[in-house]
């Protein structure tokens, strides 16, 4: 019987994506000369959210795999 190991967190962050859409005073930014920009934010949202996904679609194909496995199993143990 094989076995096998699902990670279910990939690597937390160490605080929370930005809410959409990004809109930031430039008082709580810090003046008007330092600090990441709105885009800056967008664009670090953007590479969050497409890392997250890739690592879902990872978790599907692992999941249909082990359904697939468990239909087989389940037929060979019927006959």
């Amino acid at each position: 019987m094989d076995s096998f190991v699902m990670v279910l967190d990939p690597k937390p962050s160490s605080e929370p994506p930005p809410s959409f859409p990004a809109i930031k005073s430039d008082y709580l930014q810090g003046g008007f000369g330092g600090g990441e920009t709105d885009e800056d934010d967008l664009y670090s949202r953007l590479k969050s959210l497409q890392r997250q996904l890739e690592f879902i679609d990872v978790q599907e194909e692992y999941v249909k795999d082990e359904q697939k496995n468990l239909k087989r199993e389940y037929l060979v143990k019927q006959h």
